[in-house]
């Protein structure tokens, strides 16, 4: 007995202990302001004072740092303390100049941000439904605020302008509300609407009567790559491709501390990114039912190309057996039979 009753409290302490542990770490998921949630291919973190960071996803992001994705296959989707996101298309840079979210007094929170260049889509969380106007958006010409918001900006330079898409700064909105503006005035940008404002900052900012394609072709990329499917488990879906912060985000903020973010889905033949370490071989569920559901297709073809076979092996034993029996000539069995073929294909009757 003198023996339980030392060991009792020991077993309470480890656990004690255990729990002490990974409460520590659990915070230490939002020690920073943001991390690295998803993505693929090759991401940069610059710090403040110049130095290369940690880019691997699920890495930790301060204010002051740059992410940048280097290359044509290039992605990132950074999650924020506060339950926003924001992602980065290829070739694109953005800066971290102060975000900071103040549960206790939300008009003390700030969410800055510079895109230096490229394309992001953001949408934000309780800073942009709490204090709207602690939002702002740079770019080389124009400041963007929000009104809870989903929205994608665009920047082309000098040297990605064409004869159709002029440089500057392009906004577009997929729910809420943004606002451009600049010393020279600014413009509400609703949903489905396109705002603009060209290189130089001479002019104000002003609406768009069509749709620039890159924005097309930056969605494409999005569900090709599995984006899609990575911002719809951490925002609320609104239809139409658009998401907002769930009504609950507080909530769901504080589980996320006591586990590690999720894979997201990648594009068939990419190399998987992983949050976090990896378990047993590697292979997260989702790649699991990816893989399981391929192999179930490959045998299905299998066994139809095995059916079409044997299916054409009856065809010409019918054939033969006819040509036998004088019905037909032998050489001209094939001959009529691929006729038949291509009258059916054009929809004639024989």
């Amino acid at each position: 007995m003198r023996h339980a009753s030392f060991r009792l409290p020991s077993i309470r302490w480890h656990g004690t202990v255990a729990t002490i542990i990974c409460l520590f770490l659990s915070l230490a998921v939002w020690a920073d302001v943001g991390r690295i949630e998803a993505g693929e291919g090759d991401i940069r973190v610059i710090g403040d004072d110049g130095t290369v960071k940690a880019s691997a996803v699920g890495a930790g992001l301060a204010g002051g740092d740059s992410v940048s994705t280097a290359g044509d296959q290039s992605w990132a989707i950074l999650r924020m303390e506060d339950g926003a996101s924001f992602t980065l298309r290829p070739n694109t840079r953005l800066h971290i100049d102060k975000y900071q979210y103040d549960e206790s007094n939300p008009s003390n929170s700030k969410s800055w941000l510079n895109l230096v260049k490229g394309s992001l889509r953001a949408i934000t969380g309780l800073i942009g439904r709490q204090s709207p106007s602690s939002y702002a958006l740079h770019t080389p010409t124009a400041t963007i605020g929000v009104r809870g918001t989903d929205h994608e900006t665009t920047v082309i330079d000098e040297e990605q302008a064409t004869a159709h898409v002029q440089a500057g700064t392009y906004d577009t909105v997929n729910d809420g509300e943004t606002v451009m503006h600049n010393e020279h005035g600014d413009v509400s940008i609703k949903p489905g609407k396109v705002g603009f404002l060209q290189h130089g900052g001479t002019s104000a900012p002003r609406m768009l009567n069509y749709r620039p394609a890159f924005f097309d072709r930056y969605r494409n990329f999005d569900r090709g790559h599995g984006i899609v499917d990575v911002l719809g488990r951490i925002h609320k879906s609104v239809g139409n491709g658009a998401f907002t912060a769930h009504p609950d985000l507080k909530e769901r903020l504080k589980n996320e501390m006591s586990r590690p973010p999720e894979w997201h889905k990648p594009q068939a033949g990419m190399r998987p990114v992983q949050h976090g370490a990896a378990a047993g071989n590697g292979q997260h569920p989702w790649q699991q039912q990816a893989m399981q559901q391929k192999a179930r297709q490959q045998r299905t073809q299998q066994r139809a190309g095995g059916a079409n076979e044997a299916r054409r092996a009856a065809q010409v034993a019918q054939a033969r057996k006819m040509a036998n029996a004088g019905k037909e000539p032998a050489d001209k069995v094939g001959q009529n039979y691929k006729k038949r073929q291509r009258k059916r294909r054009k929809g004639e009757k024989e």
